[in-house]
């Protein structure tokens, strides 16, 4: 994979864990006022987000293979 390539997908997969750091913080300062409604649905955007950086993760390392030609 180039270093450009490389540096794309670093991002993406900052950018997701970027995403989760803001969900995780509006979840807890929710639980923190005591607005349990909203807390669970913060706890559900956790979820959402964490998945988000699995698929990063698993688009990555596919272009990862495809660019390194392990796969061809």
């Amino acid at each position: 994979m180039t270093i450009s390539k490389e540096m794309v997908a670093l991002m993406r997969e900052n950018a997701a864990l970027c995403t989760l750091e803001a969900e995780v913080i509006l979840a807890l300062k929710y639980n923190e006022v005591g607005d349990d409604t909203l807390a669970q649905a913060q706890i559900q955007k956790i979820y959402e987000a964490l998945e988000v950086i699995e698929v990063v993760r698993r688009r990555n390392n596919e272009l990862k293979v495809m660019y390194d030609g392990e796969n061809s």
